[in-house]
């Protein structure tokens, strides 16, 4: 490489290589080797070359950054650099105080390097300068972009209508060569490629997990009599993708499979001949409503494929390989079925514990072991534990049973793991499933395994900076066992690299600058954690520890036998009565507290009907001069309440029985200051003063008539009337009430406070902000109605002789 660049000043667009280590040759740019693009003097230096100097400002959003984001972006430019460092990108751009870092694309690639304006007396504008150098800006204010004249004109002579058709079109047998070159690129990197060599076998093609424990492969020959085994545990992950589709090819006897079963996709012929035995089972779920289990028999005339399924290991993310499957009819049991066995029969010789996570184990590991005996296309080692699991985001969605039974945070060995890596992998292939519809079968196969390929290969060379083998490796060096927090299964590779950067006998550790990062600066957390930790257990009596610990490891001994013995970790928490459950409860004993049938249901509508004092602060919140619209909607809402209030008071004489001169008594308007101190608008008189009902010469409205119940009256006034066991019964549904509107009171404080944490806080621009207070307005409007039902109901419960404290 052009060490002082002076050789590539006048081609700055050149590739080039850089020797690193003293080993081999790596792409570099050059940028790295000085060269700045000098405008002005046709390449030549600038005696006053100047800074960047554009009158305009930096009026785009896009490019604007407030200090905080500065600070944060710190760790992301240094692993930009880090990315760069290899030569597959170059470094972010940049502006220094005499260059600018600009990007310019050529035909030769996206480079990034520096630019020296000229700023000489009469210079001529920056774009009369780019132009002169043969480039292109792509915009007028605040350049940051360029094209050369080279890759436009390429550009316009592609797109030309008479030049296709001079070039013949051999796009036919450049999809056949190229499969074949991909299929023998595979061969020679697996070791296939030699004379002799037998052929390859199910999923030999491909790169699978550096970390997980596979013996023979990664495992020290004295692994089986370690004492604790849970570092050994595999584990395994299924999901299916919906997006994969295949049509059906309209000549498949034209169908050539080069490498069928050596990839991730499964052979063709023995996937076939489990699926025409395998017994297929329609059920409904049990759980609640998964799609995966409702559509899984959901048939698509037009597709030879709906979707395909596969299994990864959960912590790393690697795909299985001959372990991804074709759904015919959705996501049945009997197609993973078959990827799950495939994945059990790679490397797991000795291996006596897994843990299969998945998002409806609930339903998929009932029958389980049954389907794998019945079939003689499954393999299962005969005393192989099974430990199953649900993803932390998916369990959510079950019964919240579910969580307990199979949520990964119960699972010893599982580690810190969502269960929910495919996800990730699917937004990844899904890039390609557009282009793989319509292809020839085995063409998307071979695709798909390709693919999935360049994956795991990713993930295998860069597995070193991987937070999850970070926190594995951490947590082993340091023994620590945490009921919540077990180490899982990592290399004996990567303990031995640890150790030996702890000890400080491996000096060259850039192979794994990420790990040593966090490695080091976990160090003093984990002293925390573990400090906190100690001074929970000595806090807790040690008796009730050594219970806890016993009900425990019974739970996870029974748990591969029978789930609900891990229901131990439910902390259940009585929740108080609702008015619902306690109106049911006294319909049943109305007879036996000497009332009529019917009372509670007449006690209950008249709560209800109180409830409606949302009207009455919907009116306080118009304005003084309402519109027509809104006073017809008033009108219409009060017709509606008076209708209720009406119902109400028409069975009353059932109930109660109140002389004629206490009827004008009872006729009373409720509290106007009820919720008065959340309103900031005063009412107008003159349209409260709507007529809503007449009672003699006095005017009355809807939402302000006395509804007449035991709390209306008083608890004097009831034992007048002789009432006090209907007064007995509307305390308990008022107590109900007060109940269920302080779980809405909660529910609407937790959803502000997250409305807080993840809207306001992160809006920046006045329309992010516009939005997101509007969100907390409207939740703050739902909270003010519950606060005024409770003050409601606490006021009742007080009237009926209940203390003010209550």
């Amino acid at each position: 490489m052009d060490r002082n660049g002076k050789q590539h000043e006048r081609n700055p667009f050149h590739r080039v290589e850089k020797w690193t280590n003293n080993l081999y040759y790596s792409p570099a740019w050059l940028a790295d080797a000085g060269v700045v693009l000098q405008l002005g003097h046709g390449g030549g230096e600038c005696p006053s070359h100047r800074q960047y100097t554009s009158g305009d400002s930096w009026e785009d959003e896009d490019n604007w950054t407030s200090d905080e984001e500065d600070d944060n972006d710190i760790e992301a430019t240094a692993a930009a650099h880090s990315r760069s460092a290899d030569g597959s990108r170059p470094a972010a751009a940049t502006y220094t105080g005499n260059q600018t870092v600009m990007v310019i694309v050529d035909t030769t690639g996206i480079h990034r390097i520096p630019v020296w304006w000229c700023g000489c007396e009469g210079a001529p504008s920056e774009e009369m300068q780019l132009l002169d150098m043969a480039l292109y800006p792509a915009s007028h204010r605040r350049v940051k972009s360029c094209f050369t004249f080279r890759v436009l004109d390429d550009f316009l002579l592609d797109n030309l209508d008479t030049f296709p058709d001079q070039v013949p079109n051999r796009y036919q047998e450049l999809l056949r060569v190229s499969r074949q070159w991909g299929h023998m690129k595979d061969m020679m990197r697996h070791g296939f490629g030699y004379p002799g060599r037998a052929r390859p076998g199910p999923g030999d093609l491909t790169f699978f997990c550096a970390a997980c424990p596979q013996p023979g492969v990664n495992l020290p020959p004295e692994w089986k009599e370690d004492e604790n085994q849970l570092i050994y545990t595999r584990g395994f992950m299924m999901d299916g993708n919906s997006s994969a589709e295949h049509l059906k090819m309209r000549r498949p006897a034209n169908d050539v499979a080069i490498s069928d079963g050596t990839g991730f996709m499964v052979g063709e012929g023995r996937y076939k001949a489990h699926l025409k035995v395998a017994k297929e089972v329609k059920s409904k779920s049990s759980c609640n409503n998964h799609k995966a289990v409702n559509l899984a028999n959901a048939d698509r005339h037009k597709l030879e494929a709906t979707g395909i399924g596969a299994t990864a290991c959960p912590r790393h993310g690697c795909f299985l390989p001959h372990a991804v499957v074709d759904f015919q009819k959705g996501e049945r049991q009997m197609n993973m079925d078959y990827s799950f066995s495939q994945a059990l029969g790679r490397n797991m010789e000795n291996i006596q514990r897994v843990i299969l996570l998945y998002d409806i184990n609930c339903q998929y590991g009932v029958h389980l072991r049954q389907r794998f005996t019945e079939s003689p296309y499954l393999h299962m080692p005969r005393r192989l534990e099974i430990v199953q699991g649900i993803g932390l985001f998916h369990v959510h969605g079950h019964q919240d049973a579910c969580f307990m039974r199979y949520s990964p945070t119960f699972i010893p060995g599982a580690g810190l793991v969502d269960g929910e890596i495919l996800e990730t992998l699917w937004s990844s292939l899904n890039k390609v499933s557009g282009s793989t519809r319509g292809m020839a079968t085995s063409h998307r196969k071979e695709v798909l395994n390709r693919h999935m390929n360049d994956w795991n290969w990713k993930k295998m060379i860069n597995i070193g900076k991987q937070m999850s083998i970070a926190a594995d490796i951490l947590l082993i060096h340091h023994a620590i066992q945490l009921p919540c927090c077990r180490p899982t299964a990592v290399t004996a590779v990567c303990l031995i690299a640890i150790d030996a950067a702890v000890d400080g006998t491996l000096h060259d550790l850039r192979s794994v600058p990420a790990l040593r990062k966090k490695y080091t600066a976990n160090l003093p957390l984990m002293e925390d954690v573990t400090t906190s930790y100690n001074a929970m257990v000595a806090s807790a009596d040690p008796e009730m520890i050594q219970a806890w610990t016993v009900q425990m490891e019974e739970a996870q001994w029974k748990q591969l036998t029978d789930v609900k013995a891990m229901d131990v970790f439910d902390i259940r928490t009585d929740r108080a009565p609702s008015r619902a459950n306690i109106q049911l409860s006294l319909t049943d004993k109305e007879t036996q507290h000497g009332l009529q049938r019917g009372t509670i249901a007449w006690l209950s509508q008249g709560i209800k009907v109180q409830e409606a004092v949302s009207l009455a602060a919907h009116v306080r919140s118009l304005p003084k001069s309402p519109t027509t619209e809104q006073k017809i909607d008033l009108l219409n809402r009060r017709k509606r309440l008076q209708t209720r209030v009406d119902a109400h008071e028409g069975k009353k004489s059932r109930y109660i029985v109140i002389e004629d001169n206490d009827e004008d008594d009872n006729e009373k308007d409720v509290d106007d200051n009820l919720g008065e101190e959340w309103d900031a608008v005063e009412p107008d008189d003159v349209f409260w003063a709507a007529p809503a009902r007449a009672s003699g010469n006095a005017i009355r409205l809807a939402e302000r008539v006395a509804i007449t119940l035991p709390s209306t009256l008083g608890h004097a006034r009831c034992e007048a009337l002789n009432i006090q066991q209907l007064a007995a019964q509307e305390l308990k549904l008022r107590e109900g009430q007060a109940n269920d509107t302080l779980h809405q009171i909660r529910i609407c404080l937790g959803q502000k406070s997250f409305l807080f944490r993840t809207s306001i806080r992160s809006a920046h621009s006045q329309h992010n902000k516009t939005r997101a207070w509007g969100d907390v307005n409207a939740v703050d409007r739902t909270l003010q109605h519950h606060t005024r039902v409770y003050s409601k109901a606490q006021k009742a419960m007080v009237s009926l002789g209940a203390p003010e404290h209550f």
